[in-house]
């Protein structure tokens, strides 16, 4: 409690970005949400790919006495570039690492992401991913309906399904 924001009352983008894969991993809607939510805002705020953030504000410095801090911060930090670029590839269009595609979006990302497009596509080197959003959304997660590859280019279709039914956890300590 008497320690400056670094370790403690900080977000750390990479670490954001490993709990999101853990999310998705048991296709928890919420903290899938909250994760992209939280690696998007963190890098829009700050413009930059930082390596901390305080965590009630986000911000990349809070003015609090003693407590001041992060007491650390780089920009463009490696590890929280490394963390986003998974976020866009992983947790939004769902690329795994071995090629396969497996979307899961929380339906309720649909108007940040799409805003009112149809589809959004992502473009790698080698291979093109495109998303399509259901017409109607009718559950809490977007996973991969059809697909459809042809030459380097990719198209799913999304399907609502229901998460599972973990919740996240809303009693820890507040600062």
């Amino acid at each position: 409690p008497d320690t400056a924001i670094y370790h403690n009352r900080a977000i750390w983008p990479f670490v954001s970005a490993y709990s999101l894969r853990a999310a998705r991993a048991v296709g928890h809607a919420p903290r899938i949400a909250h994760e992209i939510r939280s690696l998007m805002r963190g890098a829009a705020l700050a413009g930059s790919n930082m390596e901390n953030f305080e965590l009630t504000t986000q911000a990349v410095h809070v003015e609090d006495g003693a407590l001041s801090g992060p007491v650390v911060n780089s920009p463009r930090q490696l590890w929280s570039v490394a963390g986003y670029l998974d976020m866009v590839i992983g947790g939004v269009f769902g690329v795994q690492d071995d090629g396969r595609i497996e979307p899961k979006l929380p339906a309720e990302l649909v108007p940040m992401l799409f805003g009112d497009r149809q589809s959004i596509s992502l473009q790698l080197p080698e291979r093109r991913v495109t998303l399509r959003r259901p017409r109607k959304l009718s559950g809490d997660l977007l996973v991969a309906g059809k697909q459809h590859t042809d030459g380097a280019g990719t198209v799913i279709d999304l399907v609502a399904t229901r998460s599972t039914g973990a919740t996240l956890a809303h009693d820890a300590a507040s600062f």
